[in-house]
């Protein structure tokens, strides 16, 4: 089907991508400003899209790109989305082969300790061969008592100073961290230590969330509002609104090329009167369309000309 390449693409976000790419390097500077970058709006407006507008310019960078996201169904496991981030890395790592992988091993011999080796394994079992540290589990009371405090404490400690041995402004990390509406408040904790350690250098934290899923006393309110008002720290919102009609037409007619101007001013305008211009649904209607006959090739050239049959 045309538009199932179209997933995933973004449309229509030129001003809200040139911003951001603007972001990001201002981010990867020694001794930036941090900022966390926050992507928002209502599911369906293709935050994920445009996060990953930036993930070819980290790589043309030398830097890396990894996400995770968080579930609506596994809140009780912490640091879910930094586990599958970092897993991710790892594998892209070894994938690299051995002088990558020296060069990272070299930098983790030197910034992060034995016993925050064996914790990061601990959580992400991919990392024990990055840091020569097998996989085993620890008893936490053994070293921290029933402090659960300290032992958070070190847990996001180990974090911190893996991801500063990794990331530099001439090899850029970017983290992308999906639906943090669903956060769990360990990974909240990690996700403002990372973005206020000044140490770390090259990282550019990038979050989204469902914003009319956030209320004012929930733990992602509660933690934007101690980012900006009590580590004074910039959160760069960008929010992402329904496309307006004459988006919606300009998206219909980048994916069907060759519809004709009748068909395609009457299919513009029922798409957006159905979907209300959300991406998602918008592209969801569109298979749907097509799968019903009611929008169809007219030849099956190289290439081919589209109709829309309004009536069927």
């Amino acid at each position: 089907m045309a538009q199932d390449t179209f997933h995933g693409r973004l449309f229509e976000r030129e001003a809200e991508q040139a911003r951001l790419l603007e972001t990001f390097e201002r981010q990867i500077e020694y001794d930036a400003k941090r900022e966390l970058i926050l992507i928002t709006g209502r599911s369906g407006t293709g935050k994920t899209a445009l996060a990953s507008t930036i993930q070819r310019t980290s790589k043309i960078r030398g830097g890396s790109y990894i996400k995770g996201k968080f579930d609506q169904f596994r809140r009780a496991e912490p640091y879910a989305p930094f586990k599958a981030a970092f897993t991710a890395f790892a594998t892209s790592v070894v994938a690299q082969g051995p002088k990558i992988i020296s060069r990272i091993k070299e930098s983790l011999r030197e910034n992060v300790d034995p016993m925050d080796a064996t914790v990061l394994v601990n959580i992400v079992p991919a990392l024990s061969p990055l840091l020569d540290t097998p996989e085993t589990e620890i008893r936490y009371t053994s070293v921290f008592g029933a402090d659960e405090a300290k032992r958070q404490e070190r847990i996001t400690a180990a974090f911190c100073n893996f991801t500063g041995s990794i990331c530099s402004p001439e090899r850029p990390l970017v983290i992308l961290i999906d639906d943090l509406q669903w956060a769990d408040s360990h990974s909240l904790r990690l996700l403002r230590a990372l973005v206020t350690t000044d140490t770390i250098d090259g990282l550019v934290l990038v979050g989204t969330c469902r914003n009319n899923e956030v209320k004012y006393g929930d733990e992602l309110a509660i933690s934007l509002r101690q980012l900006e008002d009590d580590m004074n720290l910039k959160v760069n919102e960008f929010y992402l609104k329904n496309l307006d009609a004459k988006k919606v037409k300009r998206m219909i007619s980048a994916i069907y090329i060759n519809l004709n101007p009748s068909s395609l001013e009457a299919l513009a305008d029922f798409v957006f009167k159905t979907t209300n211009g959300n991406v998602f649904f918008a592209l969801e209607l569109l298979k749907y369309l097509e799968e019903e006959g009611c929008l169809c090739k007219d030849n099956d050239g190289i290439d081919p000309t589209w109709a829309y049959n309004e009536t069927r």
